[in-house]
């Protein structure tokens, strides 16, 4: 059966298209069933929704990659105009306070970044929320994969993200950075929100679990931005390695990071703004 994935929301548009461009990501991954993978930042998650002529109502159910604003903001606005209820699958960590903490003069300056509705409210306004931990499955043709292992004193690239951990902020580990296995005709597609736990350590970690050897697809945001420049190399090496044949990456991958991978991997790298529609 054929599988598509639509790009709602991301930092770019295509061009004269009358998306919204902003920061954040939001994909619809259509077989038997249409599955939200993150609801972009705000309400132009609507406004990119009826330009593409997708039904609010024809979602059959959510999945929230991380608790990041740019991920889940347009959440509460789409279950606003639904008449019926909806299965939302997200980490427990999704809800713990986030933050990005900067040093200005010295002094520790704390920016909100996390989830902005509470299970309550989101429960009141149409959620049915399911827990998703390690790997689950979601439906006939989508798995989860979440909680990846690491090396022991991980942290992200970007210190300057944290949750809230017992009152304390630490360094977020970012245990609930959720991917999809997406099963397809052309084969196995990975869909990333931010791979926040690192790209490389999701391919691993998917194919070790799949026990394969081969990847088709990866779609999405491979954080890849703020690493260090001989961990893109490496990501280059595993995109080869797994014999990837189509890379749509986007939102934090970076412009530069982009065209790097669009050199280093001709034929294979695709800028997917907002409006971009893939099949498989």
């Amino acid at each position: 059966m054929k599988t598509t994935i639509s790009v709602i929301s991301e930092n770019t548009a295509v061009p004269g298209s009358g998306l919204y461009a902003e920061h954040g990501l939001s994909m619809m991954i259509e077989q038997n069933e249409r599955v939200m993978l993150d609801t972009g930042q705000s309400k132009s998650l609507l406004n990119n929704m009826e330009i593409m002529k997708i039904d609010p109502e024809s979602i059959d159910r959510i999945v929230l990659s991380h608790g990041h604003y740019d991920h889940t903001g347009g959440l509460l606005a789409l279950l606003s105009v639904r008449d019926r209820r909806i299965p939302v699958h997200v980490h427990p960590d999704a809800f713990k306070r986030k933050a990005a903490i900067t040093n200005v003069d010295s002094q520790p300056v704390t920016a909100d970044i996390g989830l902005q509705y509470s299970y309550d409210l989101l429960i009141e306004s149409g959620a049915d929320i399911h827990f998703i931990k390690n790997v689950e499955r979601i439906n006939s043709f989508i798995t989860s994969l979440s909680d990846i292992p690491r090396p022991e004193g991980w942290i992200s690239w970007d210190e300057r993200l944290m949750c809230e951990d017992n009152g304390t902020f630490i360094h977020d580990p970012f245990n609930d950075d959720t991917s999809l296995i997406v099963d397809t005709d052309s084969g196995l597609v990975l869909c990333v929100g931010c791979a926040h736990a690192g790209i490389i350590e999701i391919i691993e970690r998917v194919a070790d679990f799949r026990n394969i050897d081969r990847i088709y697809g990866i779609v999405g945001g491979t954080h890849l931005s703020s690493a260090p420049g001989d961990y893109v190399e490496r990501a280059i090496d595993i995109f080869k390695k797994y014999d990837v044949q189509l890379l749509a990456a986007n939102h934090c991958t970076g412009q530069q990071v982009q065209e790097q991978l669009a050199e280093m991997l001709p034929g294979i790298f695709v800028n997917a703004s907002a409006g971009t529609i893939l099949q498989f």
